[in-house]
C-alpha cells in the first residue's frame, strides 16, 4: 500500500491518496505518483519525504521530486536494524539535525 500524506497549513496531516499495488517497486511507485501529479498534487517544487525503500526513491528521482528522508523513519530504521547503538542523546542529536534552518547550521554545531 502506498499513501500519499500532504501537510496542511494548520500543519495537520491529511491524507491525499491511496494506492494498492502488489509490490513497491519502482513501477509501482512511478503508477501512484504520474496521477497524482497530473491531478493538480504539487509535488516538484516541495521537499518530499519518503519513509524508506529503493523503488520510491528511484520513482521519485525520475519524476524530479526534491526527495527527503523522514527523520522518525530513518531513527526507527536505526533502532531496528542496530539494536542498542542507538542511544538517547544521538537520537536527541538527530532530531536537532532535522530542525537545522540550513546545511551551514548543521556543519557548524560542536556535536
Amino acid at each position: 500500500m502506498l499513501i500519499l500524506v500532504g501537510r496542511v497549513g494548520n500543519n495537520k496531516n491529511v491524507v491525499m491518496a491511496v494506492g494498492l499495488v502488489p509490490s513497491e517497486n519502482t513501477a509501482d511507485c512511478q503508477w501512484f505518483l504520474l496521477p497524482c501529479m497530473k491531478a493538480g498534487i504539487e509535488m516538484t517544487d516541495v521537499p518530499f519525504f519518503m519513509d524508506r525503500g529503493k523503488a520510491g526513491i528511484a520513482a521519485g528521482s525520475t519524476l524530479g521530486l526534491q526527495l527527503h528522508f523522514c527523520t522518525r523513519h530513518i531513527i526507527d530504521n536505526v533502532k531496528k536494524n542496530f539494536k542498542g547503538r542507538l542511544t538517547a542523546d544521538l537520537e536527541k542529536k538527530l532530531y536537532q539535525i532535522q530542525r537545522s534552518k540550513c546545511v551551514k547550521s548543521t556543519m557548524t554545531r560542536s556535536w
